[in-house]
């Protein structure tokens, strides 16, 4: 009687860790060793096996490129920022002429897995002309699907969003400084999450002081400067500095669960309101939670995960 009674008590904590265990989700897995972007340092190669180097060619016969970032989220879409698809002018980028390169460390070695895009898809809330970032996130689809490696590999989206994260992670080929020229291999750099009412308040000061005006926060000037959008949310290292530059827009803002060792996607690099390296202002970053039923549609065979 007393084994039976053992028997079922430890058949049901099997079963409760078996539950407790259970994760469908097959992504963010690193499996490199691995490990700059704005006071950061270089990546272990194929520690990040869904961050995507984009590259808008200006015309057919230029060798010139725009650069972006990118994180692949299923076999056959890379989600980016929205502002990456359009010029300067708010005119829509050619898909003929955009290459996404997957499983790459060095631009100007890893360059052997090269794909061409089918389709642009975003926000049509999006509007570059405004320069306000709102609504900045698109899905770019691949022509062909890829085959999934040690190198090439889909993060987690996050099935919500939360409000505090203890450590996150920026990763990118942008510009080492504002005076520095773009690094050859990946980059990396730990920042810490700012919440949107610290955020706030660091942008309104900011932009009173490049004006020139010195007032307690909220002030009387408070309507002139823009707050934090819904859709965004603030990351620097508040040491260095240390964060996204120009390059790095639509790269990954990467967070860890420490329990099932899986990275998500968190926020994508959109813009600023300061200049790389100053500790005084946060970059934004879309928040890839809010665009989780826009990803389940146009990318279904993408991981929304538990976070």
């Amino acid at each position: 009687m007393l084994f039976s009674f053992l028997l079922g008590i430890t058949l049901k904590l099997a079963q409760l860790i078996m539950i407790s265990c259970n994760d469908d989700c097959e992504c963010g897995i690193s499996e490199g060793a691995q490990s700059r972007i704005f006071m950061g340092k270089e990546a272990t190669p194929n520690k990040y096996p869904w961050i995507a180097h984009i590259r808008f060619k200006l015309n057919q016969h230029d060798s010139r490129y725009v650069k972006c970032g990118g994180s692949l989220i299923d076999n056959q879409h890379v989600m980016t920022a929205a502002h990456c698809i359009f010029d300067e002018f708010g005119i829509l980028r050619k898909r003929k002429l955009t290459e996404v390169y997957l499983g790459a460390h060095s631009i100007s070695k890893d360059l052997e897995n090269k794909h061409s895009v089918s389709k642009f898809i975003y926000d049509k809330r999006f509007d570059i002309t405004e320069r306000k970032l709102d609504f900045d996130f698109a899905i770019l689809k691949l022509s062909k699907p890829v085959q999934f490696s040690e190198d090439i590999y889909p993060i987690c989206i996050p099935d919500a969003k939360i409000k505090d994260y203890e450590s996150l992670i920026v990763a990118g080929w942008g510009k080492l400084s504002e005076i520095e020229g773009a690094p050859d291999k990946l980059n990396e750099v730990e920042v810490d999450f700012i919440d949107n009412e610290r955020c706030n308040k660091m942008n309104y000061e900011f932009t009173l002081r490049v004006r020139g005006v010195v007032e307690t926060y909220p002030g009387e000037y408070a309507s002139l400067v823009t707050p934090i959008h819904e859709s965004h949310m603030c990351a620097i290292d508040v040491t260095t500095g240390g964060g996204s530059c120009i390059g790095d827009s639509g790269g990954p803002l990467m967070y860890k669960n420490p329990e099932n060792h899986r990275w998500y996607a968190v926020g994508l690099v959109s813009g600023g309101y300061g200049v790389c390296g100053n500790i005084n202002i946060p970059t934004l970053y879309t928040i890839v939670a809010k665009y989780k039923k826009f990803i389940q549609k146009y990318a279904p065979e993408s991981q929304i995960c538990s976070i």
